[in-house]
């Protein structure tokens, strides 16, 4: 399991409410101002202020979010763990039978392929 899951963040991945927020205006006016040089009029009279209110509440949200993507394995395990899952080490023999596990996804992988490459036709 990834340690991370920065490809997937929020804004700018900020943790920080200020830091999201700031960039995300900067982005907005810059769009806003692209898509009027395109001649898109539409979002001249556009109102982008939005309620204090509900900008800082999504702003926490998406900071607490990337916060625990940026500790996606931690968050997991945690979530899990508070679910009422055990945590169990591998032991040797596990380690050890890894590799004929392994071995048989990929046979099965390939087998699957070449059946899938035979079913569809060829345009």
């Amino acid at each position: 399991m990834k340690k991370t899951a920065k490809g997937n963040r929020i804004g700018n991945g900020s943790t920080s409410i200020r830091g999201l927020l700031r960039t995300q205006h900067k982005l907005t006016t810059a769009n806003i101002k692209l898509l009027q040089q395109a001649g898109i009029d539409e979002f001249d009279e556009l109102d982008a202020d939005f309620s204090l209110e509900s900008l800082n509440t999504w702003a926490k949200r998406a900071c607490v979010v990337n916060a625990g993507k940026n500790n996606y394995r931690d968050e997991v395990i945690h979530k899990l763990l508070f679910e009422g899952y055990e945590l169990a080490k591998p032991t040797d023999d596990d380690i050890e039978g890894s590799g004929e596990i392994q071995e048989q996804i990929d046979r099965v992988r390939n087998q699957n392929y070449r059946e899938y490459c035979q079913a569809v036709p060829i345009i």
